[in-house]
């Protein structure tokens, strides 16, 4: 079993609606946490599909650490 390596932050990802939006915070949605190298990987593997789909809903991928608000 691989070792799953501790990252120094808790992280999130958010997907930036395509569309109008009255502001950036209001177009983006949480996809998910993570905390690890491990965690990283089946967050991205698990994303990366629908970002990388024609008829996604999303315009952009956004990675901000746990204590950042997005702006």
């Amino acid at each position: 079993m691989a070792c799953d390596l501790p990252l120094r932050n808790n992280w999130s990802v958010f997907g930036q609606l395509t569309g109008s939006h009255s502001s950036y915070i209001d177009s983006l949605k949480l996809l998910g946490d993570f905390a690890t190298a491990k965690g990283f990987w089946k967050l991205w593997l698990k994303i990366s599909g629908h970002m990388l789909d024609a008829n996604s809903c999303y315009g952009a991928i956004a990675v901000f650490k746990d204590d950042v608000l997005p702006m």
